[in-house]
């Protein structure tokens, strides 16, 4: 469950929660795109929803796209995951860093901004963050070893 300080706002936040994400978006001018309310949905090189199972992502600083989620939890920690990739790029200049790096300092923006808004998340929904940015260690070697794969003569 999502916690807050005051019980009574904990209940709203699990039915609310399409709500707030379309109030921050408004506030910080990002278009949110909701995959599952999408038909003939195609962004990326994926047009199968399956893609967007358990996954979102944002697109420069000013999109996100929610992804497909049985636990609502997991969605909104994601969403907030995605809104700390679009503040980051106002402010971080990722060519000098890692993917790994850019994936924690997005948790961590997106999660402080939760926080502001006296929103917090259990550990079952930050523990799963957890294990998500863990799957980029190495992803920036991984990325370069694959190209040398395939333009290899």
């Amino acid at each position: 469950m999502l916690h807050q300080k005051s019980k009574s706002k904990e209940s709203c936040q699990l039915l609310c929660g399409d709500e707030i994400m379309k109030q921050i978006c408004k506030k910080e001018n990002i278009r949110l795109i909701d995959v599952n309310l999408q038909e003939n949905f195609k962004y990326r090189e994926a047009s199968d929803k399956d893609y967007y199972i358990n996954r979102s992502y944002y697109a420069g600083n000013n999109e996100i796209f929610l992804g497909i989620y049985d636990n609502k939890e997991f969605r909104f920690i994601s969403f907030f995951h995605e809104l700390g990739h679009c503040l980051s790029l106002k402010h971080l200049n990722y060519k000098y860093c890692s993917q790994f790096v850019y994936e924690i300092e997005a948790w961590h923006q997106g999660l402080k901004y939760a926080r502001n808004l006296g929103i917090y998340f259990s550990d079952e929904a930050l523990e799963w963050g957890y294990k998500e940015a863990l799957t980029y260690i190495g992803w920036n070697k991984r990325e370069v070893d694959n190209w040398k794969e395939n333009h290899s003569e």
